[in-house]
C-alpha cells in the first residue's frame, strides 16, 4: 500500500500504530480527521518516506507550523482550511525550496498586504 486516503474518518492518534505497519506508504490524506499535530509528528519521525501529506481542516495554527520542521521534508503538503495566517505562511514560504511541487494554503486567513517575503526564488 503506497497511498491511503482516510479523509473525513474518525481516526485519531491511536491509529498511527496500525499505519506504522504500512512499510511502503508514501501518500497519506488525513484531512478532517481527529489526529493531532503532536501525534502526527511522532508518526512522521518513524515514517520518513511519506512525501505527500494532506492535513487540511485540522485547525493547524501558526505555532504548530513554526515548531515542526518535519513538515519541511514533505514534497507535497496540503494545508487547506486551517488557521494559518500570514505569519505561518511566511515561515512555510521562506522554506519553499524544501518543498517539492506543491504547497496548498488555500482557505486560510492569510493576508499578505503588509508582509515582505524575500529569498523565495
Amino acid at each position: 500500500l503506497e497511498e491511503l486516503d482516510l479523509s473525513g474518518t474518525i481516526i485519531s492518534d491511536a491509529s498511527f500504530e496500525v499505519l506504522k505497519q504500512c512499510s511502503k506508504l508514501t501518500s497519506l490524506n488525513l484531512a478532517r480527521t481527529k489526529v493531532t499535530i503532536p501525534g502526527l509528528m511522532t508518526f512522521l519521525r518513524v515514517k520518513p518516506n511519506i512525501n505527500r501529506l494532506d492535513i487540511s481542516g485540522l485547525n493547524i495554527t501558526d505555532n504548530e507550523i513554526q515548531t515542526n520542521e518535519r513538515l519541511a521534508n514533505i514534497h507535497e503538503l496540503v494545508l487547506r482550511d486551517n488557521k494559518i495566517t500570514e505569519i505561518g505562511a511566511t515561515k512555510l514560504l521562506t522554506r519553499q525550496s524544501d518543498y517539492g511541487s506543491t504547497l496548498d494554503l488555500s482557505n486560510n486567513p492569510i493576508d499578505f498586504s503588509n508582509v515582505k517575503i524575500t529569498g523565495m526564488l
